[in-house]
């Protein structure tokens, strides 16, 4: 099975028991505190290969 396959069966286990998907914005260091207080096992959304998250930040324009 593709991962592409399994993201899919994923996301209709997720909908299928009650949840919902949502995308916010948050500040560069909100998601430096959530990455910090991520417990072992805790998702934290998109990773590297290391497993580390990625922080994207975007200078002020």
């Amino acid at each position: 099975m593709t991962s592409a396959e399994r993201l899919v069966l994923y996301k209709l286990r997720m909908k299928k028991a009650g949840f919902r998907r949502v995308s916010i914005w948050v500040s560069s260091e909100l998601a430096e505190k959530l990455v910090k207080d991520r417990g072992p096992g805790e998702c934290g959304g998109r990773t590297s290969r290391t497993g580390q998250r990625k922080i994207h930040s975007r200078s002020k324009q």
